[in-house]
């Protein structure tokens, strides 16, 4: 939901957890609990993310909160082609 969140609010410097929290309420079926209890597993989600390397927060705990950028995978180092011998230049001798 967190990933959805930040995909579909497109902020440049990352979301806010104020604006992640109202997309998340706002668009997804939540069971009915408190507002505490909403918060602590929200807050504990995005320090897992953070754990895990999903998200990142460049500004601090307290700060934005970004998808972290997947990795590619090296790319296998292409082989040399292998040089055609080159063929020898016969010269005859003149007399």
């Amino acid at each position: 939901m967190i990933k959805v969140a930040i995909l579909n609010l497109k902020e440049r410097n990352g979301s806010s957890r104020q604006s992640i929290k109202k997309y998340v309420q706002a668009n997804n079926k939540l069971a009915p609990a408190s507002q505490n209890a909403f918060d602590s597993q929200f807050n504990k989600a995005i320090k897992v993310g953070v754990e895990k390397g999903d998200f990142l927060q460049p500004k601090g705990p307290s700060g934005p909160v970004k998808l972290a950028k997947k990795e590619a995978a090296p790319k296998p180092a292409a082989k040399p082609a292998a040089k055609k011998p080159t063929a020898t230049k016969r010269t005859s001798k003149k007399a």
